[in-house]
């Protein structure tokens, strides 16, 4: 007999109270195994950042710019990224759980080996996007282009 399909939880918003804090986000700021805790990011220039075991938590990021960024082994906990560019981003071997990716542009971009829980990406472009070998568990896709993406060896549970 068949078990039902379970239904997928929605993300976690960030925690939002007391308000959060704007960083001015740079490169050192988010250097190779920082971490980063109830923070507003907008408009900013991280094209390129470099930033192995990067931590990012109760965060929201707005209109940034994240293309070709390398952060493998990434951890995002209960974060919003909106409006942001991440094309050819290579986020690795990481978890990304209580996220929300809006209005994103996500083409090209590598999540291979990645644990996403409780995820939500709406309105992305997420062409030739690689997602082999990644976990997806209670994870939705709406309104997004998954044109050509590489979904080889991809274990998704409940999405």
């Amino acid at each position: 007999m068949a078990r039902p399909p379970r239904a997928v939880s929605p993300p976690e918003p960030p925690r939002s109270e007391p308000a959060l804090d704007e960083l001015a986000a740079t490169p050192e700021a988010l250097s190779p195994g920082a971490a980063v805790e109830r923070a507003r990011i907008a408009d900013a220039d991280l094209a390129g950042l470099r930033a192995r075991g990067l931590r990012l938590t109760d965060v929201e990021i707005a209109r940034g710019d994240l293309s070709n960024s390398v952060a493998p082994e990434l951890s995002l906990r209960r974060v919003v990224i909106a409006g942001t560019r991440l094309t050819g981003a290579q986020w690795t071997t990481g978890r990304i759980e209580d996220a929300v990716l809006r209005d994103c542009r996500i083409d090209l971009a590598t999540f291979a080996g990645t644990t996403f829980e409780r995820v939500a990406f709406d309105g992305c472009l997420l062409a030739q996007a690689d997602f082999r070998d990644a976990l997806l568990r209670s994870v939705r896709f709406d309104r997004c282009d998954l044109t050509a993406a590489d979904l080889t060896g991809l274990r998704i549970d409940g999405s």
